[in-house]
């Protein structure tokens, strides 16, 4: 996280002759928002957001229940001047799933792949829909052992930008929702430095991943829970238990 807001720093760099940029692209211009009164019993939540940096925790009960949404970028995704020259921010979330597409037969990657150019942007932006329908892609029961094992490297390293037990508690909710009903599909080019996208979904989750802008050198990672984005079904439960005049009127 920190490393993704410091690139505001280099981008301030970069498009130093845009008017108005000192201001636009600040390494500190992030916000900390605070739902409700932070509570061991009552439900509540916070938010640090800014620039290609969203993170959204819900607490019902004393215990967190949603991390999700969660949305990372990065521009540039590798930097390629300066003294910062060849950082990559996000550089495993984009080689794990290359090496996943590279290593399936043909056959595979034919099911695998939704279109031969990437999507200009994630589709599950703010305010879309986030059910994209029927599962697209390869499933994870159709892959080899070693396939299976790359995909599951691949979700394990979006769920582990959260700390060790909240990744732990998301890959288990994974897991036990089915990773046969898991589904792994690709767009756009194979090849390092054009546009390609990838998506997994399953039961419980979607990642979206999109890289094109920019001449494929611009990132944008998101995280969704089907169910529980901002807590959401943990609230109504909460709310239905506790408070049920409340949750009738709603």
């Amino acid at each position: 996280a920190t490393t993704i807001m410091s690139l505001e720093g280099i981008l301030r760099e970069l498009e130093k002759d845009r008017p108005g940029n000192e201001a636009r692209r600040d390494p500190e211009k992030y916000c900390l928002s605070v739902f409700g009164t932070p509570s061991a019993r009552e439900p509540w939540g916070w938010r640090f957001e800014g620039h290609h940096l969203s993170l959204n925790f819900s607490s019902v009960a004393g215990l967190t229940v949603a991390s999700t949404p969660l949305f990372l970028g990065a521009n540039p995704a590798e930097v390629r001047t300066g003294p910062h020259a060849g950082q990559r921010v996000l550089a495993a979330e984009e080689d794990l799933a290359r090496h996943l597409m590279r290593s399936l037969s043909e056959a595979g990657q034919q099911q695998a792949l939704l279109a031969t150019v990437a999507p200009e942007e994630v589709f599950t932006v703010p305010d879309k829909p986030i059910d994209l329908g029927q599962p697209a892609g390869l499933s994870f029961a159709e892959m080899t052992p070693p396939q299976q094992r790359q995909l599951e490297r691949l979700i394990a390293q979006v769920a582990r930008t959260l700390r060790g037990e909240l990744a732990d508690e998301a890959l288990q909710e994974i897991r036990h929702a089915g990773l046969d009903r898991v589904f792994f599909a690709w767009a756009g080019s194979l090849k390092r430095g054009e546009g390609h996208y990838y998506r997994i979904t399953g039961p419980t989750f979607i990642i979206e991943y999109d890289n094109t802008q920019n001449d494929a050198n611009h990132v944008h990672v998101v995280w969704h829970s089907l169910a529980s984005n901002f807590g959401l079904d943990a609230l109504r439960q909460h709310y239905h238990d506790h408070h049920p005049a409340a949750a009738a009127s709603d």
